[in-house]
């Protein structure tokens, strides 16, 4: 009998012997192929990689970086731009001995058996094509400069750090191919090119029969945009705002530029005016620091993607004039207020309100936020995002225990600065009305007997932007903001036995505490603003004013509506209850009657979403 397993064994091996020979065969079968397939294939662009752009030593140009791609970067690629403006092209065509740039490139798909490759340069100006298949021109008068032809490489086996220096000048056809040069003026876009030849094939016997060109393409643009149409300043307190339209133009981006001056100038030499904004993507700019009383001239260009700029529009004129923000408004009307910080305004203004209104909070905080409380108000942050978009309501018997609550609320306020005037009303004639403002507030349950007793801090924002008066009384083209953060300290009790108990949807609660409202004003420029009376006191319109609050408020559990999502809100977020409320708030904000204050108060109608967590 035969062995089976010896037979398995024996015959792979036998197998493997007799392939032995036709595997050797196949790889030099594959080898030969591949080398003839190098040859007969046709020729594909060379890949060359610029390294480096520089100005030749004692050169007077340099392309802009913000205009010539940085390199490195392959010389044929069309998402890298490279572009020459008007700027570029007089800059070029005044320097009298060239304007000489370095390219240092390498030829990254050089073949290893390419022992001793040669190359070539050639330049095409505007509107000339170059035969990138050939080291020389078979039509000399096409316009094409053969730079160098059949030039051996410094390291033949890398092909690396070559060095070509390209005379701009030439390259826009400024010597004896147009000895007129080209006009930079020509409104006109087209590219001019560097080609670098190579061989195509790989070179055994030392010599090529076939070259391949790639092309690295500058685009020459020497169209400006059209110039915008510029509207007459409008003046305000130092100041004039310019607006314009942009004309239509075929760039893919165009911004603007602002120039003034106090001394007459036409629009065909407003670039050379000294004083002017930056680059604009906008359609309005403001002037500041001007003087009021004094005529000013004022042009506006447009600058393309490639920094082309415009002539200047028609040149107009604007004159600043005095304006009255809220603030000037106030205080020429006799308001007493000066500014600061100080718990009362009877007393010198320091910076002592903020900070001891800020330390007691923070005491509060340390007291009460226990660990437990400190992560469920992250999660009231998290839950204000989530619920008040989704309305989720949320259970009527949470399982978790009720630590603190949290409310956001909106509300529409008006301060009451007129009332410390008998007969004039500054802020009814500046900012007429008031705005909405926004709210948080957050507290903590330190007893539940008969309803719930908490204290708790909050905090809030409320601006509004008016119009700031001229002389005469009517409305100026300067706006004024007035802008209010009221900070909170209180003490809460909600009547929530019947809710508890029964499941009654309404919990009636009332609140009093401390308020502290930072606020400031701005003037036309958006700056804080500042007042000099007649005595030549300047005031910042930037302070606090201290008081009390009082609410009085009525909620809506939102649980007995869908107890199921409600009681898996709980589970997931540890949300015990959830609420639409609307409440309203007396403010008495102005340092406890104080007639040197602003005063800041009002009655205050808010609504909004809690959440007992």
């Amino acid at each position: 009998m035969v062995d089976k397993t010896v037979q398995r064994t024996a015959h792979p091996a036998r197998s493997e012997t007799m392939k032995r020979p036709t595997h050797k065969l196949l790889v030099s079968l594959s080898t030969a192929v591949a080398l003839v397939s190098a040859f007969a294939q046709p020729a594909l662009a060379a890949v060359v990689r610029i390294d480096s752009v520089e100005a030749t030593p004692k050169n007077d140009f340099t392309p802009s970086v913000d205009r010539f791609g940085q390199p490195p970067y392959q010389a044929a690629d069309s998402l890298v731009p490279h572009n020459l403006n008007i700027e570029d092209c007089k800059a070029i065509s005044a320097v009298q001995t060239g304007a000489r740039v370095r390219f240092t490139w390498t030829w990254q798909d050089k073949a290893p058996l390419n022992l001793t490759p040669v190359y070539g340069v050639k330049l095409a100006p505007p509107s000339i094509n170059c035969d990138a298949n050939s080291m020389t021109e078979s039509v000399t008068a096409n316009g094409c400069i053969v730079l160098w032809s059949d030039r051996s490489f410094s390291n033949p086996l890398t092909a690396y750090g070559e060095i070509v220096d390209v005379d701009f000048k030439t390259l826009l056809g400024t010597y004896a191919a147009d000895p007129s040069g080209i006009n930079c003026n020509a409104n006109t876009e087209t590219d001019v090119r560097i080609y670098f030849v190579l061989p195509a094939t790989t070179m055994v016997a030392g010599s090529a029969t076939t070259y391949t060109g790639t092309a690295m393409a500058i685009h020459l643009d020497l169209a400006p945009p059209p110039t915008p149409t510029a509207d007459t300043p409008a003046p305000g307190n130092a100041n004039l705002r310019v607006t314009w339209t942009q004309a239509d133009s075929t760039d893919t981006t165009v911004s603007a530029r602002v120039y003034w001056s106090d001394q007459p100038f036409t629009a065909t030499n407003a670039t050379t005016q000294t004083s002017h904004s930056s680059t604009l993507t906008g359609t309005s700019y403001q002037i500041t620091g001007l003087e009021n009383g004094k005529t000013y001239y004022v042009s506006v260009t447009a600058v393309d993607n490639h920094g082309n700029e415009s002539a200047g529009s028609p040149v107009m004129t604007g004159t600043p004039v005095i304006t009255y923000d809220l603030w000037s408004k106030y205080q020429e009307d006799g308001g007493q207020e000066q500014g600061g910080y100080s718990p009362c305004s009877a007393q010198p203004r320091g910076n002592a309100g903020p900070m001891a209104l800020l330390g007691a909070l923070g005491l509060i905080v340390l007291f009460l936020a226990r660990r437990r409380s400190r992560v469920h108000a992250a999660k009231a942050l998290l839950l204000f995002f989530i619920a008040v978009p989704l309305a989720i309501p949320v259970q009527a018997q949470a399982a978790s225990p009720q630590t603190a609550s949290v409310d956001f609320r909106v509300s529409n306020y008006t301060p009451s600065v007129d009332k410390s005037f008998p007969s004039r009303t500054p802020y009814a004639d500046v900012m007429k009305d008031g705005d909405f403002g926004v709210g948080l507030n957050i507290d903590w349950r330190i007893w539940h007997a008969f309803g719930e007793f908490a204290v708790g801090i909050g905090a809030g924002r409320w601006s509004h932007q008016g119009t700031a008066l001229l002389g005469d009384g009517s409305a100026s083209n300067d706006k004024t903001r007035m802008t209010i953060i009221p900070l909170t300290l209180d003490a809460t009790y909600r009547f929530d036995v019947l809710a508890e108990r029964y499941e009654f949807p309404v919990v009636p609660y009332a609140r009093i505490g401390a308020v502290y409202g930072l606020w400031w004003m701005l003037d036309g420029v958006e700056n804080i603003s500042v007042y000099t009376n007649k005595a030549g006191k300047s005031v910042r319109a930037i302070g606090g004013t201290g008081g009390l609050q009082g609410t009085i408020g009525l909620r809506l559990l939102l649980d007995v509506f869908e107890p199921g999502a409600a009681r898996s809100f709980d589970i997931e977020m540890g949300v015990n209850h959830s609420y639409l409320f609307a409440e309203v708030q007396k403010l008495w904000l102005n340092d406890f009657g104080s007639s040197k204050s602003i005063d800041l108060s009002d009655t205050v109608l808010a609504f909004g979403l809690a959440f007992d967590l």
